[in-house]
């Protein structure tokens, strides 16, 4: 039992830390360089990222007005499954719209508190 105790807490210890900064920062021109991306590319992936962003918006929503109309016919547990895919879909177009924003930004590392001022600034 306590070589359980001390393994639960040993996977936990590892799966909760907060990795350190590194003192190199790489900043977006040495990446590109590194990655020998150029400008085409970066745009023809800018573009493929918007049209992600675009079809999981898409597709939450209306997984989303499903899953209202599910519950509202008394069905709560497909309701739960539909509404978990549903934040999952949002999840999914959040991350593709942060790809855009630090393409966008031409900056790595941005945090969610830049993108949501970016966010709200834009409306």
């Amino acid at each position: 039992m306590k070589s359980d105790t001390n393994l639960v807490k040993g996977l936990a210890t590892t799966a909760l830390k907060i990795p350190k900064r590194t003192e190199h920062i790489e900043h977006f021109d040495e990446v590109m360089q590194r990655l020998e991306i150029d400008e085409a590319s970066l745009k023809q992936r800018y573009n493929l990222f918007k049209l992600c962003f675009c079809l999981f918006m898409f597709l939450s929503a209306s997984l989303f007005s499903y899953t209202i109309y599910v519950l509202l016919m008394g069905y709560v547990l497909n309701g739960i499954v539909c509404l978990s895919l549903t934040v999952l879909g949002f999840v999914l177009a959040f991350r593709y719209h942060f790809w855009m924003f630090q393409i966008e930004r031409r900056k790595l590392g941005c945090s969610f508190k830049e993108w949501l001022k970016h966010i709200l600034k834009k409306s």
